[in-house]
């Protein structure tokens, strides 16, 4: 259903259609446009089975159907005493991958940004309490953030999306790309380890992977290994990502 949902919106509605063409053929340039209409079709059936996702609570079950790689860096980034940031991205079941972690007995917040929409904005932090997972809010959360980490607790933060004026620019698909420095500054006031994960769909279940905690380094250089790092992922599984967001329109405009 999920995927007939994104068919749907991305042939008949084209609901940001354009958007999403615009950064596919940025991203990938050597592409056809018919091979990029089909990887953004496929993106927005991936958008479609997430969004399903939000619709009741995480079934415990699932975890049998989830292949863990590199829980041991969780593991060790809570035995320093100083938890740890778990920076993911708007990739694959993203919000699976907080509740899946919640449900393993993993102390876990999310800074989540407050929707427009009320009620999406109730359902999808609904999903999450019900999953196990704190919710924090973005505006104003910086030291909540800190609190959190002190307290030895894994926060969750999706830092992928454009930041606008008041981000850090980095290489980001070879384009100039605004990223939040949030992340690194909150690493460098706690001493807390930079941890990305991701899950990947792979027939009838998922892969999550747990990375090594990003070098250390200066907000500059931590952001830009986060890019670099996301970049990669992307370009594996292209069909996983939010190409519908205006990922670079405070750097290159193209909107």
């Amino acid at each position: 259903m999920g995927e007939r949902v994104g068919k749907f919106a991305f042939d008949l509605l084209g609901f940001r259609r354009r958007v999403t063409l615009i950064n596919l053929r940025l991203a990938f340039p050597q592409m056809g446009r018919g091979e990029l209409i089909s990887l953004g079709r496929r993106s927005y059936q991936n958008l479609g089975r997430t969004f399903f996702d939000l619709l009741k609570p995480f079934p415990p079950h699932l975890l049998r159907r989830i292949n863990f790689e590199g829980l041991e860096n969780l593991d060790r980034a809570l035995q320093q005493g100083k938890g740890g940031i778990i920076l993911g991205g708007h990739f694959g079941r993203w919000e699976l991958s907080m509740a899946a972690l919640a449900q393993k007995g993993y102390p876990l917040d999310v800074v989540a940004k407050e929707q427009h929409n009320q009620l999406v904005d109730r359902l999808v932090n609904g999903y999450r309490m019900r999953s196990g997972v704190a919710v924090i809010r973005a505006k104003g959360g910086a030291w909540k953030v800190i609190g959190a980490l002190r307290k030895n607790r894994l926060v969750g933060i999706l830092a992928d999306q454009d930041a606008g004026r008041d981000g850090l620019v980095v290489n980001f698909f070879s384009q100039p790309a605004s990223f939040s420095s949030g992340p690194a500054f909150i690493a460098e006031k706690s001493g807390s380890p930079l941890i990305m994960t991701f899950i990947i769909r792979e027939g009838k279940g998922e892969r999550m992977i747990i990375t090594r905690p990003l070098p250390p380094g200066g907000k500059k250089e931590r952001t830009q290994a986060y890019a670099t790092a996301l970049e990669g992922f992307i370009r594996s599984h292209p069909d996983h990502w939010f190409w519908p967001h205006k990922r670079w329109k405070s750097t290159v405009g193209l909107y």
